[in-house]
């Protein structure tokens, strides 16, 4: 097996992003005419270079682009669009069957930067049956029509929901969509505006347990209002992180974050396995297969928590999850599973951990491209890509107005811990 080209260049800093996580429909001008062909045939041409010269997953051949846009011809050529020349793009993208690559239209760009998005305001998670709801934000449409948290949206406008793309729209657009709450099915009217993207880090304080939620690692975290509430919450008995509607952002909060909880220079994370480090362990063993496991124990590199003044966190911990949580929020879990022994509640994670980079497209008319650059191994060996942390406790997301069972269930786990001298075994269903 010959070396892995080299020619991967850090564009910028990278970040962990899983966007299937969240659901917001894309605001295209009003006069939005899409893509002529001569700019088709550039983006294409722009994004194939991404792919084969920088874009970087083991064991993948970004070389049968062609092929797989040759097979998008029909949806290509049928797109008017910007918005859906970017989804006929993305359904070829599939074929790879992994996470972080795609292709965003000019106006992705501009919410982006700006903070705002055009679109309903709601993440969501994937299910068989529809999206279900994980958070709403506030004074969004989705808020104004009483979509509520744990709501499954099945329908839009007649159609079956089954993807996040079937709910976008152009801003102004009003659609009907169809909620299951409950045993109810309930149709609410909703018409697509602007609407906040950040949402605050919170501290809920349940007797002496402390329920911290991280929304995101990506834009809106905030160190500084982390550092606020992780100083208040040091004397509790047990923290529980909620990142259940968290899917990923920037390795760099991940680390913020992790220097409450883990020693910078005892605990690693893990590794990030990407093309120099495979090419250093292929030229080190004289190895012609490529184990990512081995690979990660012979790279010198690991993730580390940032360091910080003060000492870690000590008392029990709690992570919540769900198919939302992707990325760095997977990252965390698995390394707070390792070294502290915390509990995993709520349900599968997304399985969505490639590093990736976000950028706008090099010569590619203001649309935007996320390409994965680096494999993640855990430091137990675990490589999570397709490999979501399974729960040590099952608890679906609560309804609107239920009780979050997630949280009862960390609460008794504290119980059994301070009843006992060693924490008890947990089982996979959690009853």
């Amino acid at each position: 097996m010959k070396f892995l080209s080299t020619s991967f260049r850090a564009l910028f800093a990278v970040s962990v992003l899983v966007f299937s996580a969240s659901a917001f429909a894309q605001a295209d001008p009003p006069a939005d005419e899409g893509p002529t062909e001569e700019v088709r045939t550039e983006i294409l041409k722009a994004f194939e270079q991404i792919l084969t010269q920088t874009a970087f997953v083991p064991g993948v051949n970004f070389s049968v682009w062609p092929e797989m846009v040759a097979k998008q011809s029909a949806a290509l050529s049928e797109a008017k669009t910007h918005d859906e020349f970017s989804l006929a793009i993305n359904g070829a993208l599939e074929e790879f069957g992994f996470s972080h690559v795609a292709l965003y239209p000019p106006e992705f760009g501009r919410q982006r930067t700006s903070g705002t998005r055009a679109g309903f305001g709601i993440r969501v998670q994937i299910e068989d049956g529809g999206l279900r709801v994980v958070k709403v934000f506030p004074e969004s449409p989705a808020s104004k029509a009483d979509i509520q948290q744990g709501d499954l949206v099945v329908e839009s406008d007649g159609h079956e929901v089954r993807s996040v793309s079937h709910l976008r729209g152009n801003k102004g657009e009003t659609s009907t969509i169809t909620v299951v709450r409950g045993e109810e099915r309930i149709e609410l009217t909703i018409t697509r505006d602007d609407y906040n993207t950040v949402l605050p880090e919170t501290l809920t304080w349940r007797e002496k347990v402390a329920v911290i939620e991280v929304p995101t690692f990506d834009i809106g975290y905030n160190p500084s209002h982390i550092d606020d509430l992780m100083t208040e919450a040091m004397d509790a008995e047990m923290i529980v992180l909620d990142l259940r509607s968290n899917g990923g952002g920037r390795v760099t909060s991940l680390q913020h974050l992790m220097g409450w909880f883990l020693d910078r220079s005892e605990e690693p994370l893990g590794t990030f396995v990407g093309r120099a480090t495979v090419n250093r362990y292929l030229r080190d063993t004289g190895s012609e297969e490529i184990d990512l496991v081995a690979v990660a124990d012979h790279a010198r590199a690991k993730v580390r928590a940032r360091a910080r003044d003060g000492e870690v966190y000590k008392g029990q911990i709690a992570v919540l999850m769900s198919g939302a949580t992707g990325s760095a929020s997977e990252m965390a879990a698995a390394a707070l599973q390792h070294y502290r022994g915390a509990a995993l509640i709520g349900s599968e994670s997304a399985g969505a951990v490639l590093a990736s980079m976000m950028i706008p497209l090099p010569g590619g008319h203001d649309y935007w491209v996320q390409f994965p650059v680096t494999d993640y191994v855990t430091i137990s060996g675990a490589r999570l890509e397709g490999n979501g942390l399974k729960p040590d406790m099952y608890a679906q997301i609560p309804l609107f107005g239920e009780q979050d069972l997630a949280v009862a269930k960390a609460e008794r786990w504290l119980a059994l811990v301070k009843q006992f001298s060693d924490p008890p075994s947990v089982t996979a269903s959690g009853r």
